[in-house]
């Protein structure tokens, strides 16, 4: 999961129309993730698959205490720049949305604010989800 694709499965789940648009590896864990995102209702059309693409993970790790420990693999999440961005998600954010949510912390920066201009030039409402400090998201994260 991932709370992405667990906010999208509740939503969908509760009748509110879903998609995601992501990179996903044509592995395992991608086939994973496409079968549940489906059986839950999320559209999966905008989803592009590659041979050559690793699917993103995120492993939690909890302590007897509660505390948590995340690490994150970012795999083809991490490849989401601002020109693979405008390519692959400007149709379906120009004529399929009415609302488009955004990260900063495993997508790249270029990225995030293409997804959010493009949102913006259609006219669509965005939400930008800060995950990290600033500092990282403009250096570290590029």
């Amino acid at each position: 999961g991932g709370v992405t694709l667990n906010h999208l499965c509740w939503a969908a789940l509760g009748g509110v129309p879903t998609g995601l648009l992501c990179f996903m590896g044509n592995d395992e864990q991608g086939h994973f993730i496409l079968n549940n995102l489906k059986k839950m209702g999320v559209t999966t059309d905008f989803i592009e698959v590659h041979d050559d693409f690793t699917t993103a993970q995120c492993h939690v790790f909890i302590q007897e205490d509660g505390e948590r420990c995340i690490f994150m693999a970012t795999a083809a999440t991490s490849l989401i720049k601002a020109q693979e961005a405008k390519r692959c998600f400007k149709d379906p954010i120009q004529y399929s949305s009415s609302m488009v949510s955004t990260e900063i912390s495993q997508v790249p920066f270029t990225g995030v604010l293409e997804v959010l201009k493009m949102a913006k030039e259609a006219g669509v409402v965005s939400i930008l989800d800060l995950d990290i400090p600033p500092s990282v998201a403009v250096n570290e994260a590029e």
